[in-house]
């Protein structure tokens, strides 16, 4: 599986990857942008399996994001990253495509909530 994780803090991508390592998930290849113009890039070269992407960075952010990969074809399973939990937020990420919201700050018992969801779509 190919996963593409897209945050401007490298402390998120970090932990991310940590606590991914930590379920000893061993089919998997991560991918990293620091913004939004870098995910929109890899995500259209690579083909990512799954997404998980921060609403605010720069360039491009996790709506514009959202919003590009929507108008395209693909089957990724994606899920934003944030600490604005605001219900019109949550649905305008949803409409665009999201998967799955997820709430900043990132823990081990949210990231097994990612894939379990992921794997109840496939």
């Amino acid at each position: 599986m190919k996963l593409l994780i897209a945050d401007d803090s490298l402390l998120v991508r970090n932990t991310l990857k940590r606590l991914i390592k930590a379920m000893e998930i061993t089919d998997i290849h991560i991918l990293e942008a620091r913004n939004g113009q870098e995910a929109v890039d890899i995500f259209c070269g690579q083909k990512p399996d799954a997404l998980i992407v921060d609403l605010l960075m720069p360039n491009i952010d996790g709506m514009g994001v959202l919003s590009h990969i929507d108008k395209t074809e693909n089957t990724c399973f994606v899920a934003v990253l944030s600490s604005n939990v605001q219900e019109p937020v949550k649905k305008k990420c949803m409409d665009l495509g999201a998967d799955i919201f997820i709430e900043k700050p990132i823990t081990l018992e949210k990231i097994k909530y990612f894939f379990i969801k992921k794997e109840s779509l496939v």
